[in-house]
C-alpha cells in the first residue's frame, strides 16, 4: 500500500497504512525489538531472547512507509511515531552491528548471523531512516544513520563476486560463499538503487562512492541475471558453485526482481534493466512456459515447484511481493502481455542520419520510417556518444509514416572523449496489442573537432549577434526618449 502510495501519489490507502503502523507499534518491546508473530492461544505476541531477523522487514517497512507518506504532504504522527520506533530498535541494538557493518540477528534454527537478505533490508530501513530525520527532524540523527548505512552497503558490496574467473562473477553470495538465491540478490539490489537515491542527499562524499554503487548494479545484470532466466525469461531460484539450480521458480522472487530492476533503470537509465524487469512482468502474467497467469481469483499462486509443475498455493507474503512488482512495472508504463494466439503484424523500421561527419557545435538531422504506417507512434532515439553514455529522446510519427530529430549534440560539462568521434544512433518502437516490436539498425556519425579559425569565426558570429542586439536596444530606448521630450517640451508661439 505504501509503494502505491508512491507510484501513483495517492492517499488513497493512507488510513490502512496508518492502522498496520499502529499494529506493528504495538508489538514492540522495551528493548527496541519487535514481535514478529501474534499468539492467538496466549492472546499476545511471541518472545524472542535475540534481535529477531523478521524485524529486519518490520523497520525497512516503517521507515519507507513513513517517508513516503510523508513526503506526500500528510502530517500524521503515526508516521513520526513509526521512525522514532525504528529508531529505537536501530538504536538499542547497535552492538548487532559489527565492525566490518554486517547486521548480526537471530534466526528460526536458533543460530545468530548476518545475511545478505536482511542486510539489505536493514540498509534500506537506514537510509529513509535517515532522510526522514534530514528532510523533517533532526540532522545529528541524519548524519548518525547515514554513516551506518554507508557501513552496511560496504558489507553489502564486499558479498558481491567482483572476480571474473569465479563461478559466481557478479552475484551477490547469500550466506558462507558457497551459495547466490536469486530472492537474496534482488534484495540486495533494491537496497543499492535505494542507496543510490538517497546517499548524495545525506553526505557529498558517500563511502561506498555513486561509481561502486553503479558498476555493482551493472555487473550483477550482466554476469549474473542473464544465467538466471529461463528460456522464458522467468526466475530461476538460484546458483552454487556446481550447477544453477532452477526450481523452484517463484513468484514472490520475480516480483521483487522487477521492483528492483524498475528502481535501477530509474536510477541508471540503462535500458537493459527496463527490458529485464518487462521478462518478469511478462512471466507472472501469462508469457510463461505454460501460458498460465500467475494471477488467480485474485491471489498470485506460488509458482513452479518443478517444470510444468504448478504449486498453486497463495501465500500473502508472495502476493505482497508479486504485487510490488506489478506496481513497480505499471508506474513506467509496461505494456500488458499480447494474446499468443492472435498473430501479430511485423513491423519495420528505418534510421538515417543526414552527413556522416559534422563539425562540434552542429546540428544533425536524424529521420526514418516506421512500416506500416501507425500514425503518432512514439519512437524512442537512442544516441550513444563514444564513451558508451547515451542520450534518449522521443519523437512521433507523422502520418505518412516518417519521423525527424534536430539533435544538436551537447558538449558542454562533457569531456572531449564523450564528444568528439563516432557516435551511434539507434530507433526503437515497442509496438503495441496490434503490431510487433520493431528495432532499426544503428547508424554511425562522426563528430570533428573543429579547427581554430572556425571556433574564432563561431565567437565572433555570436559576439556580433549580441553586438547588434544590443545597439538595437539603445537605438530604439534613444528614438523612445527623443520623442518622450519632444512631447514634453512646451510650444513657443
Amino acid at each position: 500500500m505504501a509503494i502505491y502510495s508512491r507510484v501513483y501519489t495517492s492517499t488513497r490507502y493512507e488510513d490502512n497504512v496508518i492502522g498496520l503502523i499502529g499494529l506493528i507499534l504495538d508489538s514492540q518491546r522495551p528493548n527496541g525489538y519487535f514481535e514478529p508473530l501474534w499468539n492467538p492461544e496466549a492472546d499476545q505476541w511471541s518472545k524472542h531472547d535475540g534481535l529477531p531477523y523478521q524485524d529486519a522487514y518490520i523497520m525497512e517497512s516503517l521507515s519507507f512507509s513513513s517517508f513516503q507518506l510523508r513526503y506526500l504532504e500528510e502530517q500524521d504522527e503515526a508516521y513520526y511515531k513509526a521512525v522514532e520506533a525504528v529508531e529505537l530498535c536501530l538504536d538499542r541494538n547497535s552492538d548487532r552491528m559489527g565492525g566490518d557493518g554486517g547486521w548480526v540477528l537471530m534466526y528460526e534454527d536458533g543460530g545468530e548471523y548476518a545475511r545478505l537478505s536482511e542486510n539489505s533490508a536493514v540498509l534500506v530501513a537506514l537510509l529513509y531512516a535517515a532522510l526522514f530525520e534530514e528532510f523533517w527532524g533532526d540532522p545529528l540523527k541524519a548524519e548518525e544513520y547515514a554513516y551506518k548505512a554507508q557501513k552496511t552497503m560496504r558489507w553489502i558490496l564486499n558479498h558481491q563476486e567482483f572476480n571474473e574467473g569465479s563461478w559466481g562473477y557478479g552475484g551477490f553470495y547469500s550466506r558462507d560463499g558457497d551459495e547466490q538465491l536469486l530472492e537474496d540478490n534482488v534484495l540486495a539490489v533494491y537496497a543499492v538503487t535505494a542507496y543510490l537515491r538517497i546517499i548524495i542527499s545525506l553526505t557529498d562524499e558517500p563511502n561506498p562512492s555513486m561509481d561502486e554503487a553503479r558498476l555493482s548494479l551493472r555487473t550483477w545484470h550482466d554476469h549474473y541475471l542473464v544465467e538466471l532466466i529461463d528460456e522464458y525469461r522467468g526466475p530461476y531460484h538460484g546458483k552454487t558453485m556446481n550447477k544453477i539450480r532452477k526450481y523452484p521458480m517463484g513468484v514472490g522472487s520475480a516480483g521483487w526482481a522487477a521492483r528492483a530492476l524498475v528502481e535501477a533503470w530509474v536510477v541508471l537509465g540503462d535500458r537493459m534493466f527496463k527490458t529485464s524487469a518487462d521478462s518478469m512482468y511478462k512471466w507472472m502474467t501469462g508469457l510463461n512456459e505454460d501460458g498460465m497467469d500467475m494471477q488467480v481469483h485474485g491471489g498470485f499462486i506460488e509458482g513452479y515447484a518443478l517444470k510444468s509443475q504448478a504449486n498453486r498455493d497463495q501465500k500473502l507474503s508472495t502476493n505482497s511481493k508479486a504485487l510490488s512488482g506489478l506496481i513497480y512495472c505499471n508506474w513506467i508504463n509496461l505494456p500488458e502481455p499480447y494474446d499468443e494466439n492472435v498473430p501479430l503484424i511485423s513491423t519495420e523500421l528505418s534510421c538515417e542520419v543526414s552527413s556522416s561527419k559534422i563539425k562540434e557545435g552542429s546540428s544533425i538531422l536524424v529521420s526514418g520510417t516506421l512500416s506500416p504506417q501507425i500514425e503518432e507512434a512514439s519512437i524512442r532515439l537512442i544516441y550513444m556518444r563514444p564513451d558508451r553514455t547515451q542520450v534518449t529522446r522521443t519523437v512521433t510519427v507523422n502520418p505518412n509514416g516518417t519521423f525527424f530529430d534536430e539533435f544538436k549534440p551537447d558538449y558542454r560539462d562533457l569531456p572531449e572523449n564523450a564528444y568528439i568521434g563516432m557516435w551511434k544512433v539507434s530507433a526503437e518502437w515497442e509496438g503495441d496489442a496490434v503490431h510487433k516490436a520493431s528495432f532499426s539498425m544503428p547508424v554511425n556519425f562522426e563528430i570533428v573537432e573543429a579547427s581554430f579559425l572556425e571556433k574564432m569565426l563561431t565567437l565572433l558570429h555570436s559576439q556580433v549577434l549580441w553586438i547588434g542586439l544590443i545597439l538595437a536596444i539603445i537605438v530604439i530606448i534613444t528614438i523612445f526618449m527623443i520623442t518622450r521630450a519632444k512631447r514634453r517640451s512646451p510650444s513657443i508661439e
